[in-house]
């Protein structure tokens, strides 16, 4: 290659852009190459056509607390000119009936969507925010803060607290056992189990797995979810 580079960055994805800017404000030149014909990876946006101005995620659901990482603050996006809009409905499911079940910004409306369903999943629903929101105040949301930590020193410092103990407890869960937990307890997009018994007995969305899985035609789950994406907007 005709020109010297002090790092090479293979893709163009989110992470490797932040680590490519923190790179460059060091003072290092950096190159960084991908097969894709746009970066961004998982983040990339495209303008919409029909609302000039306007840059649209096609690739996932609205990135919670995106705005609150390090690298937003350091790389100050928003005086470039960037502002991140979180729109109140985060994320539907759609069914072929013509229902939803929906996420919203508002928790009481996420839990009256539920209930639509199920009041039973509702309440578990209600439980499991009630036990995992000072989780993720305590633990979680500092830790998004902090340098990683080696697995081991970590694992010895949750082990030490109950509210650490009950998050090193779920993250032993199985992998379906996991993304039942997450999907009530954070509000993520919902990937229903296909073991009734996780789905019974683990999580508690015993009525929504089961609903969902005999609405949708053949028995199967939905491939994808309908998501409300988030928007970039230049001023």
């Amino acid at each position: 290659m005709p020109d010297e580079y002090d790092g090479i960055i293979l893709g163009t994805g989110h992470n490797s852009l932040v680590l490519q800017a923190y790179m460059a404000r060091s003072g290092l030149r950096v190159l960084a190459v991908d097969r894709a014909p746009a970066p961004g990876g998982g983040l990339a946006t495209i303008e919409n056509p029909r609302v000039p101005g306007f840059r649209h995620n096609t690739h996932s659901f609205f990135h919670r607390a995106l705005t609150s990482m390090p690298w937003y603050r350091d790389l100050e996006l928003e005086r470039h000119g960037a502002r991140y809009i979180e729109p109140e409905l985060n994320v539907a499911l759609i069914l072929p009936d013509g229902r939803s079940l929906e996420w919203w910004t508002n928790f009481e409306k996420t839990a009256e969507s539920f209930g639509e369903f199920s009041k039973r999943d509702a309440a578990t629903l209600r439980r499991w925010v009630e036990e995992f929101r000072p989780i993720v105040e305590r633990i979680l949301i500092p830790e998004a803060q902090s340098p990683p930590l080696p697995p081991e020193q970590r694992q010895g410092l949750l082990g030490r607290s109950r509210l650490g103990r009950r998050l090193l407890e779920v993250a032993a869960l199985s992998l379906w056992s996991l993304w039942c937990e997450n999907s009530s307890t954070m509000s993520f997009v919902p990937a229903f189990c296909s073991s009734m018994d996780c789905a019974r007995s683990t999580c508690g969305l015993g009525d929504l797995a089961i609903l969902f899985r005999r609405s949708w035609p053949g028995g199967t789950w939905p491939k994808c979810a309908w998501a409300v994406p988030p928007t970039w907007r230049r001023p």
